[in-house]
């Protein structure tokens, strides 16, 4: 958790005239509270100004903000809605999907005499209809190998790869299918019993900027969540990381690399990565800038402003809490629960 920049910091100091005015409404808001929420709010607000993956969706955010009109109970709700709807479906998605499939009958031999160059004649497969057929695509992609490692999936490589590639690769691992952003679905279904008619109003303006964040729920719903620009194959520690928000994707000038950011140095990933397909003419599609874009916003407010700890502590409470308190002091814990409640019952997660 960190302090909001002062005014006079570098990355304020390139904001315009009404970024700057809405940033100013957010240190007030910080300098002035003194709940713990209340100042994560304050932060996710004033950290979203200064890291919105996109012009337009700054600008809905400084829009949002100055519609409190300063009032610190009605940016506190604000906040709590960015929390609620944009980081904490970001950072609870555990999508870990089940070991790909191959019911083909060829043999080892087969495989080593096959010409991997027959693979451009392969006509383009269907699009992944659910996390199987995506996690078996993708792991095709990306070469049977973790996207950010290079280390080979132990179970595909193992009758497809010969020992010295894999042992000069590094050695074999079990991978996940990782997803950049969630389904709209799930987003929409933290919606609780326990929202209020402002909490409504809020989620609705956080799911529209959203999409001015590049968040386009037409092609995101159920299947198209499943298309290879929203999966990556990631063993699965490193797929850990990213789901929980610690590790992101920085955007270079070089078409598909990426810087990889971190949260802490105890996390051994390569400084940089490039993302390819084994086969462009039957898998064109690689992780979408934009959306690596949205998770890397999403995972650096979570981080500055401390909703990601604060999200790890209600977990943690969660798991330790025998019973409610009858004074309110379980409150959170008791909604957060209702959300998880409700995400679950979401069939394609």
């Amino acid at each position: 958790m960190s302090n909001l920049p002062p005014v006079n910091s570098p990355e304020v100091a390139q904001l315009g005239p009404s970024e700057l005015s809405a940033y100013r409404v957010c240190l007030a808001f910080e300098q002035q509270v003194t709940e713990q929420i209340s100042v994560i709010h304050a932060r996710i607000l004033g950290y979203l100004i200064l890291h919105a993956p996109t012009e337009n969706g700054r600008h809905e955010v400084v829009k949002a903000i100055h519609s409190c009109n300063k009032d610190f109970e009605v940016l506190s709700e604000l906040g709590q809605a960015f929390l609620d709807y944009f980081i904490r479906p970001f950072k609870e998605l555990r999508r870990w999907t089940p070991a790909s499939s191959d019911n083909s009958s060829r043999t080892s031999s087969d495989e080593d005499e096959e010409d991997l160059q027959e693979l451009e004649t392969i006509p383009k497969p269907e699009a992944p209809k659910n996390r199987l057929d995506a996690k078996n695509q993708a792991l095709e992609r990306d070469g049977l190998r973790c996207v950010v490692t290079g280390l080979y999936d132990h179970d595909a490589a193992i009758t497809k790869i010969s020992v010295e590639e894999i042992v000069a690769a590094g050695g074999a691992v079990g991978t996940g299918c990782a997803y950049i952003v969630p389904d709209p679905a799930y987003l929409d279904a933290f919606n609780t019993p326990m929202s209020s008619p402002l909490e409504k109003k809020y989620s609705a303006s956080v799911l529209a900027i959203l999409k001015d964040f590049g968040y386009d729920v037409e092609s995101l719903t159920d299947p198209n969540v499943h298309s290879l620009f929203n999966v990556m194959t990631m063993q699965f520690d490193v797929h850990v990381f990213f789901d929980r928000l610690n590790m992101w994707f920085e955007g270079t000038e070089i078409a598909n690399f990426y810087k990889i950011q971190t949260i802490s140095e105890w996390i051994k990933v390569p400084k940089l990565v490039n993302f390819t397909s084994s086969n462009p003419t039957k898998y064109p599609d690689l992780p979408s800038p934009k959306l690596l874009a949205l998770h890397a916003a999403c995972a650096k407010v979570a981080h500055l402003s401390g909703a990601g700890e604060y999200i790890d502590s209600l977990i943690a409470d969660l798991d330790y809490l025998d019973e409610l308190a009858f004074d309110g002091s379980t409150s959170a814990v008791l909604n957060h629960a209702l959300m998880n409640k409700a995400a679950r019952s979401i069939g394609a997660w």
